[in-house]
């Protein structure tokens, strides 16, 4: 059985005390981390110069491969080896086609977390820089839904919920306003995104398709970042509370003026 290796998910992991449970076949094994040992294991493979690490903490839906063994007449697993988290990944995925996700707020061991609908993940909450004081705000809001944004997407591992849903609120009749008016704003490009560019519009995170940039195709989109230009929203979608907006219909604006002026008749 010692030599045997298993598939299962990782199902609980308290990350102060280093121990949690897979599933596996409908089992469930106990398992624990030293991470004394696996941080001495892990130098010694930086030593070695072997890319491979050893993992010192889990979240729950990360697949795994593990052995067992007996303890005090009972299985447990150990040897643990991460294969990746297909469900983290997901909403990953969602994330870059809807800029404002709901959750439910949890909390555990005094810690706040979002429970996703779909994934059934728990995400940490980092606190949004419109909020002062996270408890008095949200702690009459446990198991209730909240919106939240993902950050540090590019390490799933290290997923943060950032929650958005009363300011975003308070900007959203503003928003709604300005698509309705067709009115110009001025937007803070923030970061690059799958298909565009996210941008800071009445503190709120709005997405600018690469297609509606410039009226030419942009190549260097980290050239933009961080840069102050003015945009118009083109599309809302209030089920999901999603924002897009364009540069490119500003520009088309000026040269249809331009030519209108040139060419009267």
């Amino acid at each position: 059985m010692e030599n045997q290796i298993y598939n299962g998910v990782v199902s609980f992991y308290h990350i102060q005390k280093h121990f949690g449970f897979i599933e596996c076949d409908n089992n469930s094994y106990y398992f624990f981390i030293d991470t004394g040992d696996i941080k001495a294991k892990n130098i010694e493979l930086r030593r070695k110069k072997i890319k491979q690490k050893i993992k010192t903490k889990y979240n729950i839906g990360d697949e795994v491969n593990f052995k067992l063994k007996y303890v005090d007449d009972k299985k447990e697993a150990y040897d643990i080896e991460y294969l990746g988290n297909a469900q983290r990944q997901l909403l990953v995925n969602e994330a870059e086609e809807k800029l404002i996700l709901v959750g439910y707020l949890k909390k555990v061991d005094d810690n706040f977390f979002v429970k996703h609908i779909s994934t059934y993940l728990f995400i940490p909450v980092k606190i949004s820089k419109y909020e002062i004081d996270i408890d008095s705000v949200y702690e009459n809001r446990i198991n209730q839904l909240i919106q939240f944004q993902l950050e540090n997407t590019k390490k799933i591992d290290n997923l943060k919920a950032v929650l958005v849903d009363r300011k975003f609120r308070y900007d959203w009749n503003q928003i709604q306003d300005l698509f309705e008016k067709q009115e110009i704003v001025s937007g803070l490009i923030k970061h690059r995104t799958k298909g565009g560019l996210i941008v800071d519009i009445l503190g709120s995170d709005a997405f600018l398709p690469g297609s509606q940039i410039d009226v030419n195709p942009i190549r260097d989109y980290d050239a933009l970042i961080g840069k102050t230009i003015e945009f118009k929203v083109i599309k809302i979608n209030k089920e999901f509370e999603n924002i897009v907006i364009s540069h490119k219909v500003l520009i088309e604006e000026k040269l249809e003026n331009k030519k209108t002026k040139l060419f009267p008749n």
